[in-house]
């Protein structure tokens, strides 16, 4: 049993470290491409599963779904070890994304971020 766990562990260990190395993030190099995306909304039907115990019901409850502005930039750079271009795309706030040009050099620090989430989500009553 001890053994099984063993072998499983290093397994996925190995399967981690794999992906972890395979997946290589540069954070630096040269822009080579922004990309603005403006704010938009979507609705979409979510189910729900409602339940007494003893019977299942599944009803669809529409969500809207609220994504706001996107500013992103695409760098690339040389890899001496894996002998090839990598490029990597940030999202970034809307003043980082208006400072930086396209052929410039850019470096990624964390504070880029936006501090917006991603996107937001609400139930809509419309059809209560």
């Amino acid at each position: 049993m001890k053994a099984k766990l063993l072998v499983s562990g290093l397994t996925l260990m190995m399967v981690v470290l794999f992906t972890m190395t395979a997946c290589q993030t540069i954070m630096q190099g040269e822009v080579i491409d922004k990309k603005f995306t403006p704010a938009y909304t979507t609705t979409r039907w979510v189910p729900m599963i409602i339940s007494d115990r003893k019977y299942h019901k599944t009803r669809y409850y529409p969500y809207i779904y609220y994504y706001p502005d996107k500013w992103e930039i695409t760098i690339q750079a040389w890899d001496e070890k894996e002998n090839k271009m990598l490029t990597a795309t940030y999202q970034v706030k809307e003043d980082v994304y208006n400072d930086v040009e396209i052929g410039a050099e850019f470096i990624y620090q964390p504070d880029y971020e936006p501090d917006t989430p991603e996107y937001t989500r609400e139930r809509s009553d419309v059809y209560e």
